[in-house]
């Protein structure tokens, strides 16, 4: 499987998200999950631009991270608010 980060980092919008992901000390924690769910990286990149801001909720499912819904739902809460000015 590719690296997700490398990934979505050769697209300039998706180079944002990951800035966030890094600001936010969540990268690793991003990666990890995103990887040990098994999810196709071209079908959530795709599922994502349907989706203003999805880039965290179409990810993963959250209650079985380890760091569990809240921490990504206060994670996401903060993309949606932040990405706003990216639209």
């Amino acid at each position: 499987m590719k690296n997700i980060i490398k990934f979505l980092e050769a697209d300039n919008a998706w180079g944002k998200f990951i800035k966030f992901l890094e600001a936010n000390n969540a990268l690793e924690n991003f990666e990890r999950e995103f990887t040990k769910s098994g999810r196709d990286m071209e079908y959530y990149k795709a599922k994502c631009e349907k989706w203003n801001s999805g880039e965290l909720g179409e990810a993963f499912t959250w209650e079985d991270s380890k760091e569990g819904h809240r921490y990504w739902a206060v994670l996401n809460a903060k993309w949606r608010e932040e990405s706003k000015s990216l639209k």
